[in-house]
C-alpha cells in the first residue's frame, strides 16, 4: 500500500462513517429528514475535508476515530441502563467534546518543547571527557513555533553548552517567510559552542513543494551561512583530530552521492557522525564505518493514527528513539515542533543531547 492511498481510503471509510451517524442523530432527534437531505448536508461536511492538510480533515479524522471508539463501546454497553448514555451516543456529543479536548492537548503538546539525552559509548579513541552533542530538526517555523517561543528555546539551547550544534533540516518550509527565515537562522547561529553548528537539508527546506515560494534557495544559504552556520550538502568537516560529521542531501534528490562515497576518503578511526534528514539505510551505514546517524523527518507521526500506520507499513526504518545496530547507533528525533497542523496529537516536540563517552568517559 503506497503512502499517497491511505488518505484516499481514510476519506472513504469518513465518508460511510458519517452517513451512518447523519442516520443516528435522525432517527434521535426525530427529524424526519429525507435521504437527499442527509447526502447533502454529508457533502457540506465532508467536501472540505478533500484538502488532507486543512484543519478540517484533522477534526474529521478524530472525529472519526473517536467515533469508532464509541460505537465499540456502545456495542458492549448497550444492554446496560447507564444515565445519559444514549444521549451521549445518539447525539454524537461525546465524540465532539473528546476531539476538542485532544486538539488542546495537542496544541500544548507542539509547543511544549522537552529536553531529551542520550548517553553513547564508543570504543573509539576520542578525548577523554567525550563530546556534548545537540541536534534539532523539524522546526517548520512559523507553523506552530512562533517567535516567542522560538526566543524560548534558544535561551535553552545557549544554556546547554554544546560542544557541538546540529541541524537535521526542515528547520523552515513552505509556509516561512522570508523574515521567518532570517530571522531563525540569526538566532540559531547565536548559539553558543565550543566547535561549531552544522547543518544539513531537508526536505522542506527548500520550499520545493510550493509553485511561488516565499524565498529563493539562495535566500535561503545566505540566511544559514552569514550567521556561521555550515551547510553539510554531501561533505564532511573533521571537527577535532577524532571527530568527523558528514552531512548527506536529503533522500528526495536525486543528484545524493551515496553512503559508500562519502566515507571513502575518511579515517576510519575517527568517531563518524553520520548526519541524514532522513532515517534511511541504517544496515547498511552500519557496515561502512559510521558510528552513529542522527535523523529528523518523521516527526514520530505527529498525529494519531498515521504514527501506528508508518510503524504497522514500516513506511520509516526507525519513527524514533535510539537503536544500535552492532557497534552503529542510531537517534532519531521527533523533531522540535511540527509540520502541516499546529497540533501534535502523537510524540512529543523535543531537542536532543547527545554525550558522546570515549573508554574513559
Amino acid at each position: 500500500m503506497g503512502v499517497r492511498t491511505i488518505p484516499i481510503i481514510i476519506l472513504i471509510g469518513m465518508i460511510v462513517y458519517f452517513y451512518t451517524v447523519l442516520l443516528r442523530v435522525d432517527r434521535y432527534f426525530k427529524l424526519n429528514l429525507s435521504k437527499m437531505v442527509l447526502i447533502f448536508i454529508l457533502l457540506l461536511i465532508l467536501l472540505p475535508a478533500i484538502n488532507i492538510f486543512g484543519i478540517w480533515f484533522l477534526t474529521l479524522l478524530h472525529l472519526f476515530e473517536i467515533g469508532i471508539v464509541i460505537d465499540i463501546l456502545n456495542f458492549i454497553l448497550k444492554r446496560t441502563e447507564l444515565k445519559y448514555w444514549n444521549f451521549l451516543y445518539g447525539s454524537f456529543l461525546l465524540p465532539i467534546v473528546l476531539t476538542v479536548l485532544l486538539f488542546c492537548y495537542g496544541y500544548y503538546n507542539i509547543n511544549n518543547i522537552k529536553r531529551v539525552e542520550y548517553n553513547l559509548g564508543t570504543d573509539k579513541n576520542i578525548r577523554e571527557k567525550g563530546y556534548k552533542v545537540g541536534f534539532i530538526s523539524d522546526m517548520h517555523f512559523e507553523n506552530a513555533l512562533n517567535s516567542k517561543r522560538l526566543s524560548e528555546l534558544i535561551k535553552r539551547l545557549k544554556e546547554e553548552n554544546f560542544d557541538i550544534l546540529l541541524l537535521g533540516g526542515d528547520i523552515v518550509d513552505e509556509g516561512s517567510t522570508l523574515r521567518g527565515i532570517q530571522e531563525i537562522f540569526n538566532l540559531l547561529g547565536s548559539v553558543n559552542t565550543k566547535k561549531g553548528i552544522y547543518y544539513v537539508y531537508g526536505n522542506h527546506d527548500m520550499s520545493r513543494y510550493r509553485k511561488t515560494p516565499n524565498y529563493t534557495i539562495k535566500d535561503l544559504k545566505n540566511s544559514i551561512v552569514e550567521n556561521n552556520i555550515k551547510i553539510l550538502d554531501d561533505s564532511s568537516v573533521e571537527v577535532d583530530n577524532d571527530l568527523v560529521i558528514i552531512g548527506r542531501k536529503d533522500k528526495s534528490l536525486r543528484n545524493r552521492v551515496n553512503s559508500e562515497k562519502l566515507v571513502e576518503q575518511i579515517e576510519l578511526n575517527k568517531y563518524l557522525i553520520l548526519l541524514d534528514h532522513q532515517p534511511v539505510e541504517l544496515e547498511k551505514n552500519s557496515k561502512l564505518g559510521y558510528n552513529l546517524q542522527i535523523s529528523g523527518h518523521t516527526h514520530n507521526g505527529q498525529i494519531f493514527p498515521f504514527n501506528l500506520i508508518i510503524k504497522k507499513l514500516n513506511l520509516a526504518e526507525l519513527i524514533y528513539g535510539h537503536r544500535k545496530i552492532d557497534n552503529f547507533d542510531v537517534v532519531v528525533s521527533s523533531g522540535a515542533s511540527g509540520w502541516g497542523y499546529p497540533l501534535r496529537t502523537a510524540g512529543q516536540s523535543e531537542y536532543v543531547v547527545i554525550n558522546i563517552l570515549g573508554k574513559e568517559g
